[in-house]
């Protein structure tokens, strides 16, 4: 709401409003815009799913039941998702090798 806020504040359409109600509902439609929600509620609901902490919680609950296999194939991400460690360790290699390591290189970076 306060990016918005400054966003719009010194635009003639917010300062010929002319009650503090009008004024909020101009800012939650703004915020919600910026945000490319349909409304406030979205744009409030989709910030707090989007915390670091939440979606560290549904890593957890995703990997909570899994074997210890499963667990050691598996990595989780930032965005709340959980990786294929395979193809996630080829991705990486493969980025290595791009900017220039060698094979012995890349073992050595990756302790292997």
């Amino acid at each position: 709401m306060s990016d918005a806020y400054e966003a719009v504040k010194d635009t003639p359409e917010f300062q010929s409003l002319q009650t503090k109600e009008e004024r909020l509902h101009y800012l939650e439609e703004a915020a919600a815009k910026q945000a490319g929600a349909p409304d406030i509620e979205t744009a409030a609901t989709n910030g707090y799913v989007n915390l670091g902490g939440e979606k560290m919680a549904r890593q957890t609950a995703k990997r909570w039941y899994y074997t210890k296999d499963q667990r050691e194939k598996t990595w989780p991400d930032v965005a709340g998702n959980v990786l294929d460690k395979t193809v996630e360790s080829e991705r990486i290699v493969e980025t290595l090798e791009r900017i220039g390591y060698t094979k012995n290189e890349i073992r050595g970076l990756l302790g292997g």
